[in-house]
């Protein structure tokens, strides 16, 4: 799974924690933010969790991963763009946003939008967990 702008390490880290057995990925330009996540992922002792201090424009073209998932990092149409080049064939593109800061998503048809505590997640229909 590879977060990009990482930042905080939210979603990064949680979903560290309760997926042991998936290698996470963050992607952080700020180096003081990089430098947070891999603290975070040594401090907490979690193997899976790596950071590479770069845009998402400078990840390797030939790399691709299972899901991509992202926190109000670009307009949502355009983190869907940029997503959809990140993942393998058959993988998730997730965007974390809200209604308001990211309103075109709304006409999304292969996209569900849920809320859970006051923010807005979108999700593609043809998502599987892994």
């Amino acid at each position: 799974c590879k977060h990009v702008g990482s930042g905080g390490g939210l979603p990064l880290i949680p979903m560290a924690i309760m997926r042991p057995e998936v290698a996470m990925l963050g992607v952080e330009p700020i180096a003081k933010k990089w430098a947070f996540l891999l603290s975070c992922g040594r401090e907490l002792g979690l193997a899976n969790v790596a950071a590479r201090q770069c845009r998402v424009e400078e990840l390797a073209a030939d790399v691709f991963f299972d899901v991509a998932t992202s926190k109000a990092t670009f307009e949502m149409a355009r983190w869907l763009e940029v997503g959809r080049g990140l993942v393998k064939s058959g993988g998730a593109v997730l965007g974390f946003g809200s209604a308001t800061t990211h309103p075109v998503v709304s006409s999304e048809r292969d996209l569900i939008r849920f809320e859970r505590g006051g923010s807005d997640y979108w999700i593609s229909r043809s998502w599987r967990a892994p």
